[in-house]
């Protein structure tokens, strides 16, 4: 009773010309998320993520929201990475993905297919200068990076590299 009858016809009208909106235009079909919208971009590059390797760099809400969007578009070998290893261990155990050790990181990026970044991290955690050298052991497989993070986690110069393909928030 803290609104007079002016505001709850104002506040219906609202709500039924959302609902119209949702209903014919195709609004909802839009990813709603950038993780989401990261995992699709990765299924329209691969078609089959079940396929795929998969690393996802950090352990926060945005990756985990990537893990939970690649397991259900059919992502089966799910590699996770991060600072906190007790999060990332927890991580991995509800996505039915590996935890990956700081130690095994770099043998996960020359095996991976597509790597999705998300992390607090406010520098490059990828430089050029390592991928190249990651590309030259891949022997011209070609990598995916999604950046998501902001600041970036991924260095720009390394969508120079030849068979690696750098995508970040903007794209």
């Amino acid at each position: 009773k803290s609104t007079g009858v002016i505001l709850n016809k104002l506040f219906a009208k609202a709500i039924s010309v959302a609902k119209r909106v949702r209903t014919e235009t195709r609004i909802a079909e839009s990813a709603v998320s950038v993780s989401f919208a990261a995992v699709e971009l990765a299924r329209k590059i691969f078609r089959r993520l079940d396929r795929t390797r998969v690393l996802v760099m950090g352990s926060g809400e945005m990756a985990e929201l990537a893990a939970r969007n690649l397991v259900a578009q059919g992502a089966e070998d799910l590699r996770i990475a991060g600072r906190n290893q007790a999060r990332v261990d927890a991580l991995a155990r509800d996505y039915a993905g590996h935890a990956v050790s700081r130690d095994a990181f770099l043998a996960e990026l020359i095996e991976a297919d597509i790597v999705i970044c998300s992390t607090g991290a406010d520098h490059y955690l990828l430089e050029a200068d390592q991928m190249a050298e990651v590309a030259r052991r891949r022997k011209g497989r070609p990598l995916f990076l999604i950046d998501l993070a902001v600041p970036r986690n991924i260095d720009p110069r390394v969508n120079d590299i030849e068979d690696i393909f750098l995508y970040n928030i903007d794209d």
